[in-house]
């Protein structure tokens, strides 16, 4: 099996080397790892040729702004790995997260299998979500609790896509009309394109929460609203599209 890492690049040179470093320090070794700079304006691409000098196989792409999802969409595109995997530029992986997840997919024939994560700013480490009656559990993607636990919950990173390693067979596109909660609209395309998900309660994830990156910027009010309005617009025209019992 191969894994394809997609890793969306924008102005993270700060810790785009931790990031790198720690997926290809990974215990599983056959990974395809792309990383796609997009148009980023600090030091970001050129810290990326230069890891390419130490990872040989690291694919770069250089491309103008366009924008998380459509960035995603083009390593979707480029990969060629049994299984995909996302990484955000800034957060960083245990060693072992992708050996772990893939052996539960090989096992359980499961879609896609989900693990938990750590949330951590400056002040310290935090897990971000409590997985108890769901840890180590497969479920039918049709089965209404999922769509409960990830759409009504309040948990900030429910719906946060790099921590899912999933079968490329049932991967979806991100609807590149979002701007804001782009993960949630593409959580349950995924759901509804697939059949099962594995929940792994490891924090295998590192996540660094960023008051300034791009998805906690709330500079532009009144477009984030539109976002939120069509992304709830979205979720109920799909839900209501499908035979599954969700209030």
């Amino acid at each position: 099996m191969k894994v394809s890492i997609i890793i969306p690049v924008y102005n993270t040179s700060k810790y785009l080397e931790e990031c790198i470093n720690s997926i290809y320090s990974q215990t599983f070794k056959n990974l395809e790892v792309i990383a796609i700079n997009d148009g980023s304006t600090d030091d970001s691409l050129n810290i990326l040729n230069r890891l390419k000098e130490k990872y040989s196989e690291l694919i770069i792409i250089n491309k103008k702004n366009t924008g998380v999802s459509d960035t995603r969409n083009v390593g979707i595109k480029m990969s060629s790995g049994d299984f995909i995997m996302f990484v955000d530029s800034d957060d960083y992986i245990e060693k072992d997260m992708i050996e772990i997840m893939l052996e539960k997919a090989i096992e359980t024939k499961a879609d896609i299998v989900r693990c938990n994560a750590n949330l951590f700013n400056i002040s310290g480490t935090i897990t971000h979500e409590n997985l108890t009656s769901f840890s180590n559990k497969l479920f039918s993607t049709k089965d209404a609790i999922i769509y409960k636990r990830f759409f009504s919950d309040k948990d900030a990173l429910n719906c946060y896509t790099p921590l899912l390693l999933i079968n490329k067979k049932v991967i979806v596109n991100f609807d590149t009309s979002l701007a804001f909660l782009e993960d949630m609209d593409f959580y349950l395309k995924l759901f509804l394109n697939s059949s099962s998900i594995y929940f792994i309660d490891k924090n295998l994830y590192n996540y660094r929460y960023n008051s300034n990156s791009s998805s906690k910027n709330i500079t532009n009010v009144e477009y984030n609203i539109e976002s939120v309005i069509k992304i709830a617009q979205k979720l109920k025209e799909r839900i209501n599209n499908t035979t599954i019992n969700i209030n």
